[in-house]
């Protein structure tokens, strides 16, 4: 075994008996389970590995060296696990399993072993040929790799690849490893070998001259042309001559170039196996220009109102972290968000970024002065839990006519809920409208419902959609429909010649008032004193001078629109003339029956009298008798000879009237009579 390695084992931070607790581990699975798991998934297991260093590099920004974690944990809780050390990093628990292993090596919390010999370091100061991360199934020769070949490998310089076996001694419970054989005499080293960089700290990208020189004992220099010259660098990436045949170029110096591609500090080893002499030396890679930008653990959506933390990292064309010194903007594509200026600190810029509205698609863009210089993987936004619930639609209908109202569950920024499932209850503040009292929502409707509703009653309306948490309302107008009919109050007992008030509404056929129609008579009986015609609702002045107990008042406006009042009775008015009515010959002695007639001034007769009637007669010894109820008097002479009857109210003298009556002897004489 080489001497370098053994110095490795030596100076590992890992104990045997961690080893063999792991050995332990997968040892006690069989082996048909691991046969029975499908190999590859390679991309994945790499992809995790590559995560992990990200995390790490974060960690090591933060504290200046590496975390101290375990070998491997001793339970999942373990604080010094390396997937709880990391998750303060954004470092996912899924990405500390190799998918290829079997799900029983997954107890702990992670699958992969930490090289922890590189605890507590600085990942500038290590070469690039340590190892990190494996998965834990590398302590036992017993067990075939998951990758068919091979394992996943995590690097100090951060990348990941399908290798060999990471070398570890072979344990079991009743052996102990035996310390590495260093006894022997050391090589004679009859000449140094040396070498000077052109610079003491270069950039990625940028070339070295190495000038290599050997000396003798006395430091005079001495030439050699014999065997290779071997080169070693920590950048696996580095571009340089692995080997230098000295009979073609030998001499005392010589020179080549080296040209990193990664940053950080790397180790030179120069040596001369021949020989046995070689030569150590570091030098400091600082990184290239920054030209491009990355965005590690970038989410696939944002939820509208929730502050999510974004990273972006300036790296230079190798990769490699490069504080990015130009003067840049931070947009979005569908200008969701504030302009806002992105100061990289160290390559990274870090922020906290809300999204209000919902968008199936969006991207970050940077950019300078003149043009877009980065843009993000594509995202979207998506809604935040439904707060309220909006219902649009026309917000002037008419009565009869169905509408329809789009009713859509949405966040407290207006943004549609498309993925709100559930059932929602209806109310309208018509009665006798019609709608739908409950409704109901799945995915496929993405937020949307469009329902149908019919109003009948004209005016201004309200629309309630509600569950338990939601609650939505639109107010509406329904103006009435075309005109359908008159419709008037009912009218009661009017008195003749007296002036009465008749409302009168132009109706659609629910009842709803229509503007614009007039009162049209057709009995000839109704004089308008004065018309009002408002809002579909008017009001009529009437006089009818005719007394009769069924009138009727009908209106139609030519088109076939009619209204017809209730049977009403129109009384006469106040007595305006009186007569009596009788046979103007008599006898004397005998009974005779006058007819009282009173009539109001349009001549409509009065049935009924209150007042108090007084009989003037010339015969004093005259027998007068009235009957008020049936407006009758009765007179029964005596004298005979022209007579004269006068009947007056006594309340209104006005009212009165007269009659000559011949009164004959009593008895039989029909010459008399007949004259």
């Amino acid at each position: 075994m080489p001497h370098f390695v053994l110095i490795f084992y030596m100076r590992r931070g890992f104990t045997l008996g961690e080893i063999l607790l792991v050995s332990t581990l997968v040892t006690s699975i069989s082996l048909t389970t691991y046969h029975a798991i499908r190999k590859g998934k390679e991309a994945q297991c790499l992809n995790n590995l590559r995560q992990i260093y990200m995390a790490v590099r974060m960690f090591e920004m933060d504290h200046g060296c590496l975390p101290s974690a375990k070998f491997f944990p001793s339970s999942p809780s373990d604080p010094k696990g390396i997937h709880n050390i990391l998750k303060d990093y954004g470092a996912n628990r899924n990405i500390f399993f190799c998918p290829a292993l079997p799900e029983q090596l997954n107890k702990y919390g992670t699958n992969y072993i930490w090289n922890d010999n590189v605890n507590g370091k600085d990942l500038s100061s290590l070469p690039s040929s340590t190892w990190l991360m494996t998965e834990m199934t590398a302590v036992s020769k017993r067990i075939p790799p998951p990758h068919g070949w091979g394992f996943g490998i995590l690097y100090i310089d951060g990348h990941a690849e399908i290798g060999k076996r990471i070398k570890f001694p072979e344990v079991s419970s009743s052996k102990k490893l035996s310390p590495p054989d260093t006894s022997g005499s050391p090589k004679e080293k009859p000449f140094k070998i040396d070498f000077q960089i052109s610079s003491p700290a270069i950039k990625a990208g940028e070339s070295a001259r190495i000038t290599v020189y050997f000396t003798d004992k006395n430091g005079n220099y001495c030439k050699v042309k014999e065997g290779n010259l071997k080169i070693e660098i920590s950048d696996e990436k580095a571009k340089f001559p692995q080997s230098i045949d000295l009979s073609q170029k030998g001499g005392s110096r010589l020179s080549f170039n080296i040209t990193f591609f990664k940053a950080g500090l790397h180790t030179i080893r120069i040596s001369h196996p021949l020989k046995g002499i070689e030569i150590e030396k570091s030098i400091r890679v600082s990184p290239g220009k920054a030209e491009k930008f990355l965005i590690p653990d970038f989410p696939e959506s944002f939820v509208a109102g929730k502050v999510q933390r974004v990273k972006i990292i300036s790296v230079d064309k190798w990769g490699n972290i490069s504080d990015y010194k130009g003067e840049c903007f931070l947009w979005d594509e569908k200008r969701l968000l504030a302009l806002k200026k992105v100061d990289f600190d160290k390559g990274i810029f870090e922020d906290d970024i809300v999204f209000n509205k919902s968008v199936e698609e969006d991207r970050l863009l940077l950019y300078d002065k003149e043009k877009v210089i980065f843009s993000s993987p594509p995202f979207s936004v998506v809604p935040s839990s439904p707060e309220k619930i909006i219902i649009s639609g026309v917000p002037v209908s008419t009565a009869g006519e169905k509408i329809n109202i789009e009713i859509s569950p949405v966040d407290r920024f207006g943004n549609i809920c498309e993925n709100f499932a559930g059932k929602l209850k209806m109310e309208i503040s018509d009665e006798k409208g019609k709608f739908p009292s409950e409704i109901s929502f799945d995915k496929k409707d993405k937020g949307r419902k469009i329902v149908g509703i019919t109003f009948y009653t004209s005016g201004n309306h309200k629309i309630k959609v509600y569950n338990k948490n939601l609650k939505g309302e639109k107010e509406i107008f329904i103006l009435p429909g075309e005109l359908d009919h008159f419709s008037i109050e009912k009218i009661d007992t009017q008195i003749a010649g007296k002036p009465f008030t008749v409302l009168i509404r132009a109706e659609d056929k629910w009842g709803n008032r229509v503007k614009g129609f007039k009162l049209k008579d057709l009995t000839g009986s109704v004089n308008y004193t004065q018309q009002d015609v408002t809002s579909g609702m008017w009001l009529e002045t009437i006089v009818i001078k005719k007394a009769s107990k069924k009138n009727m008042i009908i209106i139609d406006d030519g088109a076939g629109h009619i209204g017809k009042s209730n049977i009403f009775e129109v009384k006469p008015s106040s007595p305006f003339k009186i007569a009596l009515s009788g046979p103007s010959v008599l006898e004397s002695g005998k009974d005779c029956e006058f007819q009282i007639l009173i009539e109001d001034k349009y001549g409509n007769r009065i049935e009924k009298y209150s007042g108090e009637f007084k009989v003037l007669c010339d015969d004093e010894e005259a027998e007068i008798k009235i009957d008020k109820k049936k407006l009758k008097l009765s007179v029964k002479f005596k004298e005979e000879g022209i007579r004269n009857i006068k009947i007056f109210d006594k309340n209104n003298p006005s009212l009165q009237a007269e009659m000559k009556v011949l009164v004959l002897k009593g008895g039989k004489n029909e010459d008399r009579d007949n004259k």
